[in-house]
Order: structure tokens, then sequence, then C-alpha cells
């Protein structure tokens, strides 16, 4: 935080609400894990070379749930069968921790269960939490 920036009361309540979210973790009733996956390919180019992958498993872990299948059927395109929506990530994380750089051969995956997924559109933040759309990543 810099010099001059105020504290707000949302961000003194965040570890609370982090608590929670981890108390519910602990209790099985968020069983999955969000690991974000950071892949930087040697060859300059998604694919070309060697691939090194960075992990961060997101902590607490959020809360996901496929999206209703009445928003499928209403939205074809927005909503997909198969997505993943991942709710209730703490805002301790930056909006960069989902999104990968501009930079050439760098790509960024999100993992569920060992399964890759791809962000679909933008993080959206909420008072107490980053929100994301998740899609079943296809292999080219």
């Amino acid at each position: 935080m810099a010099p001059g920036d105020a504290v707000t009361l949302r961000d003194e309540l965040q570890p609370v609400v982090d608590d929670g979210r981890q108390l519910a973790a602990d209790l099985g009733l968020r069983p999955r894990a969000l690991i974000v996956r950071s892949r930087v390919w040697s060859g300059g180019r998604l694919g070309t070379g060697t691939a090194t992958d960075t992990d961060l498993t997101i902590s607490p872990p959020p809360k996901m749930r496929e999206p209703p299948a009445r928003w499928v059927a209403d939205a074809p395109g927005r909503y997909e069968s198969g997505d993943v929506l991942v709710e209730k990530i703490s805002r301790t994380y930056a909006e960069s921790t989902f999104t990968a750089p501009t930079t050439l051969g760098h790509e960024m995956l999100l993992l569920i269960d060992g399964r890759e997924y791809t962000m679909v559109g933008v993080p959206e933040i909420k008072t107490f939490g980053w929100s994301l759309q998740l899609r079943r990543r296809t292999r080219v």
C-alpha cells in the first residue's frame, strides 16, 4: 500500500472473511483446489521448445460450481456445458495473478482436479473477492 492510501473497512475485514473461507475448506465444504499455472516456452512461442511451469495454489480454496443449465440455454456462447464458475477468491491476490503477461511464449492455465482450464473474459472483482469463469482447455 502506498503512503497516504486509506485503509478501508473492507481491507480490515478481508482477513476475517478469508478465515471464514478457510474454515469452510477445513470442514470439507470446499474440497477442490485451484492452481494457477504460469507456463513459459523456451522457444519463445506457445508449444515451441521446453515448457517451464510455475504453480500457485490459491488459498483459501475458492467456491466452485457449474453454471446452472438455464444460464447455458439462455446465453449460448457466454456459458457452455462444463464451464466452471470460481467465486470468492481472496482479494489479497492481484488481478495479474490470473492473467498471462503479454510476452510471447507465456501462457496462463488454471487447474482443477488436474484438468486444465483457461479463463473466459476477465476476472471480476467483488466486494470481498474475485470471480472467474473457466472453460476446459482444448488442445490443438
